[in-house]
């Protein structure tokens, strides 16, 4: 095999890379996607609703977390048993807060119940089926109820929610 010139693959390599840097910036800028025009851009905070109440909610977007999560305050489960797991299919009626103190109360059914790891415990959580709508796209996602009283977001977009229709620039 023939030695190569210094500079042989430049002639290919530079028009490449101006390419994927152009796809790359694109992804960037809101509307406008690497990987079609249909998705929209979030930034990091976005404001929220679930869509049965209309109750406004600022949510955090996080892609590090696989499913979304709401804050929720007193819960009843009706016939409800000790045993969380035993609980699934059975109906939970729970208050939901916002930061500006509105509170409104939703029944779902309980469809799984999900042991989380966070940085200071493990956890059993409730998910259930629930409307969200952000930036004009509104999908029903399982979400995990959590009280977030702590956190400064009654509400956490997790990858079940963004996925195939945003993309998160932490720019904006």
């Amino acid at each position: 095999m023939p030695p190569q010139r210094r500079g042989a693959l430049a002639p290919i390599l530079i028009p490449s890379l101006v390419l994927l840097a152009a796809a790359t910036m694109a992804a960037l800028k809101p509307g406008v996607s690497a990987t079609g025009p249909d998705r929209t851009v979030l930034g990091p905070v976005v404001k929220a609703s679930e869509n049965e109440s209309g109750l406004p909610l600022v949510a955090r977007v996080d892609t590090g977390a696989k499913t979304s999560s709401i804050h929720f305050e007193d819960y009843s489960v009706e016939g409800g048993a000790e045993r969380m797991e035993d609980n699934i299919g059975k109906r939970i009626r729970f208050r939901v807060r916002n930061k500006a103190g509105e509170a409104v109360w939703l029944e779902r059914e309980i469809r799984e119940v999900a042991t989380i790891r966070t940085s200071e415990r493990e956890e059993k959580r409730y998910k259930v089926l629930i409307d969200l709508e952000t930036a004009g796209v509104g999908k029903q996602v399982l979400v995990s109820l959590n009280d977030r009283s702590r956190m400064n977001y009654a509400l956490l977009l997790g990858r079940n929610f963004l996925r195939d229709d945003f993309l998160v620039n932490v720019d904006l």
